[in-house]
């Protein structure tokens, strides 16, 4: 049957493109045509269904391809259609078609391909216009943040889920997969004795000398991390020991521990730092 998928997804596509040519391919020709012509709102709502429709059979039948610059193309034609809805029920109001469909392709094409920096740069780099920036990039922003509140990602992340690939946004991607906890830690951490006094860390780790402290026991062995500025309250006794400050006593990681493994922890403990020890507990990192 899947095979046949792709003629028949063929013989759907001729009756839309009897209705508009359009439809058909990525719609370079279609953009600049239509910014150029400035059609009619009824006009624009048929290529936009029609559009719509060509895209859901190509993509259901296994084409390849067409994704980006046919999201674009779409959000010109809603820009476009906005414009002149604008336009009708606000008199006076007069927006410029082309500077619509700049703000629409970008919008649209951040809900289906994702990257709104890269579609308001890519903006900017056709109009240099400043001022209609600050639109484009309202407009992105906007859109990705409705799309990942509604449906979680945007249409070309959920193409990757359905071809079996756990990629949910730009930490799964890339050379990120190959980081871990071992190749990624700091080594200018400073280690302090637990059962150090108060009085004493203070005569040894001034404020501003470094943030936090990693404590550890007469073997080396990581017992929790202390923030500087902690040993400084005054509110406590000279002769107070370290272990009583301490935090995060029984969170580490493996130097062997991957970028995802890495990021949930720090996310499920809303901490900034976390010690790396390895498999005896001696801190690495």
């Amino acid at each position: 049957m899947s095979r046949w998928r792709p003629i028949l997804g063929g013989c759907l596509l001729i009756p839309l493109a009897l209705v508009t040519p359009q439809s058909l391919s990525a719609g370079h020709g279609a953009l600049h045509l239509n910014l150029a012509l400035r059609p009619g709102l009824d006009f624009l709502g048929i290529v936009l269904l029609a559009k719509i429709a060509a895209c859901v059979v190509a993509l259901s039948s296994g084409f390849r391809g067409g994704l980006f610059f046919a999201s674009l193309f779409l959000g010109s034609v809603v820009g476009q259609a906005f414009s002149i809805i604008a336009g009708q029920l606000v008199p006076g109001l007069e927006l410029d078609a082309t500077d619509a469909a700049l703000v629409g392709m970008a919008a649209l094409s951040v809900s289906i391909v994702g990257g709104p920096m890269t579609l308001a740069m890519l903006m900017l780099e056709i109009t240099h216009d400043f001022a209609l920036m600050g639109v484009v990039l309202t407009a992105s922003l906007v859109s990705g943040t409705l799309t990942r509140e509604v449906f979680g990602y945007s249409f070309s992340t959920w193409r990757l889920h359905v071809r079996g690939s756990n990629i949910r946004g730009p930490r799964d991607i890339g050379w990120m997969l190959n980081l871990s906890a071992g190749r990624i830690m700091r080594r200018d951490w400073v280690s302090m004795p637990e059962d150090l006094t108060i009085a004493e860390f203070r005569a040894r780790m001034p404020l501003g000398s470094a943030s936090k402290a990693i404590l550890v026991d007469e073997a080396g062995h990581y017992r929790g991390i202390m923030a500087t500025a902690a040993a400084y309250r005054p509110d406590l006794a000279p002769d107070m020991r370290l272990h009583a400050l301490a935090g995060l006593t029984n969170v580490t990681l493996s130097p062997a521990s991957d970028i995802k493994a890495v990021l949930a922890l720090f996310d499920e403990h809303a901490a900034d730092e976390i010690a790396v020890v390895d498999g005896v507990g001696t801190v690495q990192g």
